[in-house]
């Protein structure tokens, strides 16, 4: 949507020195989340030109971890490491956790293939299906010895009996429910998302520690790291500019957004509201009302003590926003799982690009079906990974695999 009007010449730029002159800490600030300003002038601009300003947040590239049941490694006397596993001492741990629980108890059940999984990939320096730009090229990391290599040492922990059979058709609540029902050990999952684990095996507390953090595992190599979001703002919201939007005014909502970041006070009270009407502090923790989250996305005047809390007052959203705005045991968990974070093993598109990859758009499903077929035969140990990798390979080709990546390199920033 933004692209077509842009085309249409609906909204004006904002020069780079501009930008930084009037709000150079809201412009940190958006550098800082996509790592370094030739990132954020790429993904921003649109013929050259910068378009507006991102709204973005921390927590959105925050890495999955890997999450471990408390009771069961208690009551073994077993005890997760300090420092990180490599990939044999994980699965001898996990091999140990559940042995003698029954044939029907297993340690995991990824369930989702790019993202879990990429989790334990990543200790051979690979994220599955997506897209990269290895030694020059565009590149689906799907393709690569990493993964080949990845998913041959894997289907071992499947013939172990550590990955759950049904791996490729659970979801998130089906393992919370196989957990609680202790028919799993671990769940891989982000640090925002495993609350209903905690659920179901402290149902009468929430926030009872029932579940152990461990960081992800080291390779034959020594590469560990998680797959996160590629940092990129041109899948999120935007503040926009009308073409006839004269400098003064754009001026005055940069500076209000720098301010936000700036002075705390002034954040909380335009966004939020008055205390105690829109928002209470419990344990140094930013707390929205029921009032607030009822109404500030409502059109119309706001109520008494109700701030504002729309795209004008959005910003970037940086670690100390973050740390304030969630509570103290969710910013821990994500400090925890920040610790696999490896700047390069990204999901999804991990480079900047310039238009619309209209291959991609057309075929890019028929990819994902060749890759998660193929994904799960090797990792459930349905097919031998050396004798049909090529056949994989030309499946990918069949649907156009190479015309994808030709359209990448065509549309790449360099």
């Amino acid at each position: 949507m933004y692209t077509s009007l842009m085309e249409q010449g609906m909204f004006r730029s904002i020069d780079y020195d501009f930008f930084k002159q009037t709000a150079p800490n809201l412009l940190r600030q958006c550098e800082d989340l996509v790592n370094g300003k030739d990132n954020f002038v790429n993904q921003m601009s649109y013929n050259g030109e910068i378009m507006g300003v991102p709204y973005a947040g921390y927590g959105s590239y925050v890495p999955l971890g890997i999450w471990v049941r408390r009771d069961w490694v208690e009551e073994r006397d077993m005890t997760v490491p300090e420092q990180r596993m490599t990939v044999d001492e994980m699965r001898d741990f996990f091999l140990a956790l559940i042995e003698g629980r029954g044939d029907d108890v297993y340690a995991f059940s990824p369930y989702w293939a790019q993202w879990c999984w990429g989790t334990l990939f990543g200790a051979f320096g690979n994220a599955p299906n997506a897209w990269a730009i290895i030694d020059g090229k565009v590149t689906y990391t799907s393709t690569t010895q990493e993964f080949k290599e990845a998913c041959k040492y894997f289907a071992t922990w499947y013939n172990l009996g550590l990955i759950d059979p049904e791996t490729a058709t659970d979801a998130r609540t089906d393992v919370a429910l196989k957990i609680g029902d202790g028919k799993l050990a671990a769940q891989i999952d982000n640090p925002s998302m495993i609350g209903s684990v905690y659920a179901a095996l402290s149902p009468d507390d929430p926030n009872a520690e029932v579940l152990i953090q461990v960081m992800s595992p080291i390779g034959p190599g020594g590469k560990y790291g998680t797959a996160t979001t590629y940092p990129n703002f041109k899948g999120g919201s935007w503040t926009l500019f009308g073409r006839n939007t004269p400098d003064e005014v754009v001026r005055r909502i940069l500076k209000s957004k720098d301010d936000f970041i700036t002075d705390f006070d002034f954040y909380l009270k335009i966004y939020y509201g008055e205390e105690g009407i829109a928002y209470t502090i419990e344990d140094g923790t930013i707390i929205g009302t029921d009032l607030f989250a009822s109404t500030w996305n409502a059109p119309g005047k706001r109520p008494d003590g109700i701030g504002l809390a729309t795209i004008l007052t959005h910003i970037p959203t940086g670690e100390e926003l973050f740390n304030k705005t969630n509570s103290p045991v969710g910013v821990a968990r994500t400090q925890f799982a920040m610790r696999d974070r490896v700047i390069g093993l990204h999901t999804g598109i991990s480079f900047d690009y310039d238009g619309v990859n209209e291959v991609y758009n057309e075929r890019g499903g028929d990819i994902w079906t060749v890759f998660s077929t193929w994904f799960y035969d090797y990792l459930l140990g349905r097919q031998d990974v050396d004798a049909t990798w090529d056949t994989y390979i030309a499946e990918l080709k069949a649907v156009g695999l190479d015309d994808i990546c030709a359209e990448f390199e065509r549309l790449l920033i360099k």
